[in-house]
Order: structure tokens, then sequence, then C-alpha cells
């Protein structure tokens, strides 16, 4: 069940939990989820939340504070596998699942960890996302890939947000994000959003259509 935060220092206050499990979320990211996220929630805006690329799970466990009963978190990794970036270590699903024990609140009937590349990714039938932070590998083929995997599933009102757009180590993340909205036209920028001590940002793009074109 979702934890109502309802005061001003909300985002900072939730930061602080999850800051605890390394990762490169900050606190910039979490005041931007919080308030998409709680948007969402006080229009009614119902849907599972998806992430691809979760590292150790800092920024899951920020976005498990918001799942609402009978909605679920998705989080997509290759896990303890080698991936085509090199990280210093792959923690494995049970070091994450140990992460997001830390949000006592989430039921583990509403946590679904699908482990691989993303290449790979093969979402339940039933799956209809409310947001989805994309934050996988960063070839154009990758990036590419992860934004058309999930754009059938992506509900009226639904956000996507894309990690590292724009950021000079990886300039095929933009290329890939730029060329899918070009496809996409139901996706619009919402925000394209600089991140304290971050050499990129990431954008925000929302689905204004009732169904994908």
């Amino acid at each position: 069940m979702a934890v109502p935060y309802t005061n001003p220092g909300d985002a900072l206050q939730l930061y602080t939990r999850v800051e605890k499990v390394p990762g490169y979320f900050n606190y910039d990211d979490a005041q931007h989820f919080q308030l998409v996220l709680r948007m969402q929630s006080l229009m009614g805006i119902t849907g599972d939340l998806l992430e691809i690329g979760c590292w150790k799970g800092r920024s899951a466990l920020f976005m498990s504070f918001f799942v609402q009963p009978r909605e679920r978190l998705i989080i997509s990794d290759v896990f303890s596998q080698p991936a085509n970036d090199v990280y210093s270590e792959y923690p494995s699903v049970d070091e994450v699942k140990k992460n997001l024990e830390m949000n006592p609140n989430i039921a583990s009937s509403q946590l679904l960890f699908l482990e691989g590349n993303s290449a790979n990714l093969q979402l339940p039938p039933d799956v209809k996302l409310r947001f989805a932070h994309i934050d996988g590998g960063h070839s154009f083929q990758e990036c590419y890939r992860d934004l058309i995997t999930i754009t059938p599933r992506m509900i009226l009102n639904g956000v996507v947000v894309i990690d590292d757009y724009d950021h000079p180590d990886w300039p095929e993340v933009k290329l890939a994000a730029d060329t899918w909205l070009k496809k996409y036209s139901q996706f619009r920028v919402l925000g394209e959003l600089n991140r304290n001590v971050a050499k990129g940002k990431k954008i925000y793009l929302i689905n204004i259509a009732s169904s994908n074109q």
C-alpha cells in the first residue's frame, strides 16, 4: 500500500531513506518523480510502474513508495549477468530484493523481477503502464528497442522517463529518444530536466493519445 506522503518536505524525507542504497538517482530526481507519480495518483490514473535498469535498486525503491493497491512495480535488469555497458559490479536479484525490503508497505505480490537483457524483455500480457523509467543500455539500438517495447503498454497520461538524455558520454541515448519521438507523436515532452552534479538530463514524456498509433 502506498505511503501517503503529504508534507512539503516529503521528497527530502523519502530520499534520505532510499539514498542508503548505492546509486545515481539523486534528490532532483526524487522531487521530479514524486511530482509526476503523486499527480497521477491525484488524477485517478492507475497502472503498473516499470524500471528498465535498476542496478542496486535506489530509484526502484523510491518508486515503490508510490505503488497503489492493484498496481505492480516491474523491475527489469541483467542483474548478475554481464551487460553490454561495463559496471563495477552486477548486483543479484536477491540483493535488489533485499534493498526493496526497506519499504515495508509494499507486498511481494506487487513486485515483479524480470532478469536478463532487455532485448529479450517479455512483459506479461496484462501489463498497462502509467510510469516507465528507462535506464538500461546506452547504445542507440538498446535504448530505442526499450522504448519500442513499452510503447504499446503506455496508458493515456502515462509518463516515460529516459535517463542520461543529452549525456556527453552516451550521445546515442538522445538520438534514440528523438528518433522514437518522431515516430510516436502521441508522446509529448513534459520536461527536459537538469540534475545536480550529473552530466546528463532526464527527459519526461507523456502519452496524450488514448491509443498508440
